[in-house]
């Protein structure tokens, strides 16, 4: 997998200095863009700072990130490092203005892509953001860390609330000795194109939908930055636009594994406990989730047995058995097992592979560490599990013809 990065920032149209600062480092496939805040000087020296300790960082794991794969447990060590660089940028620049470097109370914002192998983790505090174009749709990944945007998770409507909220941040970098981080990790395909921008290039809501179409269409930072100043911006504006394609001597090979990636997705969507889920949502999901293939015969589990684990079918026809006789046939989009993520209650059925299969399963406790790394995901998921949970029960007690 290939990448590219290209960026560019302004001033602006009035302010009058550059808080922002970005990084852009081929060699370890890193793209850092920060917005600084604090006061004349210290926003910029705050971005400087951070952006640069994160690239430091990195390179200092190079040899390790160079060594993990794909897996789950790869994929949940890529996190905790791009976790553990932001943190140790936010301490970095918190120090600095401990000892005099700048002014108390001076930090930055900070939005991140580092690619490893066929994947892109994502880290991120503040209200710079990460936007990922493929096949014609635009999929924010990153969420603001904004009063407005709390209290429209919290349930409030966006309407009602005042718009200046939106420039009150919940979490910087700098501020304090620590931060708390979002992460996640993404699939990439051919053709896949990421931004990473300060709030600048953004301005109001009503502006994503030329944003998207000028990602489709290739658009160069400078020409995103000049369409956000000429639609009213009024603050610093940076772009970084990673271009992602598979080289051409292995591309149809690649372009396989692209299809399986994006089967992923859409069968995990359509499977009732993920369907309302975003992209970024999801690739939370993908991350917990473990691939096997197995051949025609294997039993996946068995009636009477405790289970641990939701199976879901990617490709292949398995076989549900109850007490000796065949009730179902399972293919591609089905899952079975899911209220063992939450009762290892016996299964109720055999199930056996009848064709080669590709299965994906979560256990119980990489469900359960899924919910303690992203709670406000983990309460959505619990209960939607607890409705269909109730509605069995309920089935199950309601008399015939009653």
């Amino acid at each position: 997998m290939k990448t590219r990065g290209v960026g560019a920032t302004d001033v602006g149209p009035v302010r009058p200095h550059n808080e922002d600062y970005y990084v852009i480092d081929e060699g370890l496939r890193l793209y850092v863009v920060c917005d600084g805040m604090g006061g004349h000087a210290a926003g910029e020296v705050a971005s400087q700072a951070a952006a640069q300790a994160v690239q430091a960082f990195v390179r200092g794991r190079a040899a390790e990130l160079a060594e993990l794969d794909d897996a789950p447990a790869g994929r949940a060590r890529l996190m905790e490092l791009v976790r553990t660089a932001v943190a140790e940028a936010a301490g970095a620049v918190y120090r600095m203005a401990r000892d005099g470097q700048g002014r108390a109370g001076m930090g930055c914002t900070m939005s991140l892509v580092l690619v490893q192998g066929r994947v892109a983790a994502v880290g991120h505090v503040g209200d710079s953001r990460v936007y990922l174009s493929r096949r014609g749709e635009l999929h924010q990944l990153t969420r603001d860390h904004t009063v407005l945007e709390e209290l429209v998770r919290q349930g409030l409507p966006r309407d009602k609330l005042n718009p200046s909220l939106g420039h009150q941040l919940t979490r910087a970098v700098g501020t304090q000795p620590s931060v708390e981080v979002d992460t996640l990790v993404i699939d990439l395909i051919d053709g896949d194109r990421l931004l990473v921008c300060s709030d600048g290039l953004i301005g109001k809501g009503d502006a994503l939908p030329e944003l998207k179409t000028r990602l489709e269409a290739g658009a160069p930072p400078e020409a995103l930055i000049a369409h956000a100043i000429a639609s009213g911006t009024r603050d610093n504006v940076t772009a970084v636009v990673v271009t992602v394609e598979h080289p051409k001597d292995v591309r149809p090979a690649e372009q396989a594994r692209d299809r399986m990636t994006l089967r992923k997705l859409a069968t995990l969507n359509r499977v009732w406990l993920f369907e309302s889920l975003s992209l970024a949502e999801i690739s939370l999901v993908v991350a917990k989730l473990r691939a096997s293939s197995l051949p025609p015969g294997e039993t996946i589990l068995t009636q009477g047995e405790p289970g641990d684990r939701l199976y879901i079918v990617l490709d292949g026809q398995v076989a549900v058995v109850q007490n000796g006789r065949e009730i179902n046939r399972l293919g591609e989009g089905a899952h079975f097992g899911e209220m063992a993520l939450v009762s290892q209650r016996p299964r109720s059925a055999t199930v056996t592979t009848l064709t080669e299969c590709q299965i994906l399963s979560m256990s119980d406790i990489d469900f359960q560490a899924l919910i303690a790394q992203h709670p406000r995901l983990g309460t959505r998921l619990l209960w939607r599990l607890s409705e269909v949970l109730i509605d069995r029960l309920t089935a199950r007690e309601t008399p015939a013809g009653g």
